[in-house]
């Protein structure tokens, strides 16, 4: 570490060193000779080959995006079983919106298969364990 004494003593010289610059003539000298004004346009044209393949990803990207937040999402499972030389159907659902109106389509997606297919022998001695969409309705008002 410098001493304080070998510290002000530099700070002297730095100080008279810079102090004596105006003494000293520069070692060039610059004067403009001529000049001449040319006029230009920050404007640029170019051409872009993948501009349409862009717009295009950002279209999908924005129908995609308004898909996924403004319209109800449905899943239905179909099981098909083969029990005692005897096919069975088994279908579940889900939704993520309107539960009532999904609960409607699914007991008349039930109704047509049972029209196609028949009732299966549970059902027609045992009561529907799947409750009805005026139920559903009824609970979700409710809510």
């Amino acid at each position: 570490m410098a001493s304080a004494s070998a510290r002000r003593r530099f700070f002297n010289d730095a100080v008279s060193a810079l102090s004596a610059l105006p003494s000293y003539a520069s070692p060039f000298y610059l004067q403009l000779s001529g000049f001449q004004q040319v006029e230009a346009s920050g404007l640029q044209v170019t051409h872009s080959g993948g501009v349409s393949v862009v717009y295009t990803g950002f279209a999908l990207l924005v129908i995609g995006v308004f898909i996924m937040f403004y319209t109800s999402h449905r899943r239905v499972w179909a099981w098909l079983a083969i029990e005692e030389g005897m096919t069975r159907l088994i279908l579940a659902g889900t939704g993520n919106r309107r539960q009532a109106e999904f609960a409607r389509e699914f007991a008349g997606l039930r109704a047509m298969f049972e029209r196609r297919l028949g009732p299966s022998e549970e059902e027609r001695f045992a009561p529907s364990a799947i409750p009805s969409p005026d139920a559903l309705a009824a609970d979700a008002g409710a809510k």
